[in-house]
């Protein structure tokens, strides 16, 4: 911000690019973050009026002599972006990827075989439920799934069949343990390795398949992530980030009587249930009730 003072004070003009519902600062001082670092710049003026969303005094939602937003998303096909344009983006962005004669498209219709459908069509968003367990080493304070991490293998090799090569497909998951035990499961595959990292990793970039690794199954650990910034609960930037680099098919791996606790990985996994995506692992009859439940109020 020192460099804001070099400005002309009556012509000078400053242009903020980003996104502020994406990856911010990362902070480990408990001072800095109790001042408010731990949110970017970007973020505080929209906070501030005249940034503000104002619905009412404009049509696009923002002073369009202040803000502009980009809107037109080229990445995905639409059945992937409509779930985080719910979540975060107030359904304001418009998919410019045909869910028909697009190559994403074509994509999705070679894999259907291998695919759960949704009104006769190949879903282009998976949950795969899992009730594997997270596992720690005492030497490590990170964790690993070996249920999930398997389960990625094994989506690869089927990847690899139909002719996706390395560089199309990206894996990501909230722990650099979970990455080592993926990785150390293809290295047998003796063939370059897709990348395999955290959402810190990816944010940026795309790929035509992304699959998701969430690890944790075990309720009563998730405060110690929150308390650390770690995994997807509790955390939607994190979440957003990860959902929104796949072009043509997201595959997501969790286990799904953990996550509906939280209110956004609810409303991922009734999406994913509403577009026949969701496969694997049985819901307990209660978190049932309680998608239902939601679906009724919204």
């Amino acid at each position: 911000m020192i460099p804001l003072n070099f400005i002309h004070s009556d012509y000078g003009q400053v242009i903020l690019a980003g996104d502020p519902m994406q990856l911010g600062p990362v902070v480990h001082c408990r001072i800095a973050s109790y001042f408010g670092l731990g949110e970017s710049f970007l973020s505080r003026l929209l906070h501030q009026f005249p940034y503000q969303r104002d619905p009412e005094g404009f049509e696009t939602g923002y002073d369009p002599r202040l803000i502009t937003k980009l809107v037109m998303n080229y990445r995905s096909l639409p059945m992937i972006l409509n779930l985080p344009n719910m979540l975060f983006y107030d359904s304001e962005l418009q998919p410019q990827i045909s869910s028909k004669n697009s190559n994403e498209a074509k994509l999705l219709e070679m894999l259907k075989e291998e695919l759960p459908q949704s009104n006769g069509s190949p879903s282009a968003i998976i949950f795969h439920g899992i009730n594997g367990e997270n596992y720690q080493d005492p030497e490590s304070p990170s964790w690993y799934n070996p249920a999930e991490a398997t389960q990625v293998y094994l989506y690869l090799l089927k990847l690899f069949e139909y002719g996706l090569e390395a560089n199309d497909i990206g894996v990501i998951t909230p722990y650099l343990k979970q990455v080592q035990e993926i990785r150390d499961l293809l290295l047998e595959l003796d063939s370059p390795l897709p990348k395999i990292s955290t959402v810190e990793g990816f944010q940026g970039q795309e790929r035509k398949v992304i699959i998701i690794s969430t690890v944790r199954s075990c309720n009563n650990l998730i405060d110690e992530d929150v308390k650390h910034a770690l995994g997807f609960v509790a955390s939607p930037k994190r979440l957003n980030v990860a959902i929104t680099r796949a072009r043509a098919l997201l595959i997501i791996l969790g286990n799904p009587n953990l996550l509906v606790f939280d209110p956004y990985w609810r409303s991922v996994l009734t999406y994913c249930i509403d577009h026949g995506g969701y496969i694997n692992c049985t819901l307990s009859s209660s978190h049932i009730t309680n998608l239902q439940n939601v679906n009724d109020t919204s």
